[in-house]
């Protein structure tokens, strides 16, 4: 997002307006390199819009299963944490052991367990899914529009 919005800062927006710009401040406007947008191919923005609105749908169905739980537990097995892709499912504490422990021993062994737990849970997004190249697309598509004139009036 801010790649996006200092390109659309570099772009000269506010002369097009019609506002008035302190000279200082288009100076600092004008001085700053162009940002490296992410690589991408323009295409047909609805073909492109398409596409983009079927991997929102397939990210908002659930899963056919659901994935299992995954526990982390502390080096002492002391502490256990169990996540879904829902989120939190279950955190046990030995009651005998944190009797004898402080709040930081406590929070450290649960940091231990949760972090260990996070590294087993499957991956969100499939690999190969080109999420990372269709945003790629999309950002190119947009720049090319806002650098062609309009043609009739209408984009």
């Amino acid at each position: 997002m801010r790649t996006w919005t200092t390109a659309v800062d570099d772009g000269g927006w506010w002369r097009r307006t019609g506002l008035e710009v302190n000279p200082d401040a288009e100076e600092i406007f004008t001085s700053r390199p162009q940002p490296q947008l992410p690589a991408g191919q323009v295409r047909d923005s609805s073909e492109l819009a398409e596409e983009i609105l079927g991997l929102l749908h397939d990210a908002q169905t659930p899963p056919v299963k659901p994935a299992e739980a995954v526990e982390g537990r502390d080096d002492n097995q002391h502490v256990a944490v169990q996540l879904s892709s829902a989120g939190l499912v279950a955190c046990t504490i030995d009651p005998h052991w944190a009797q004898e422990q402080d709040a930081a021993s406590i929070g450290a062994a649960l940091a231990t367990a949760l972090q260990r737990a996070i590294a087993k849970r499957p991956a969100s997004t499939p690999e190969g899914s080109g999420t990372d190249d269709l945003i790629g697309d999309a950002l190119a598509t947009l720049t090319s529009l806002t650098r062609s004139p309009p043609q009739g009036g209408n984009r």
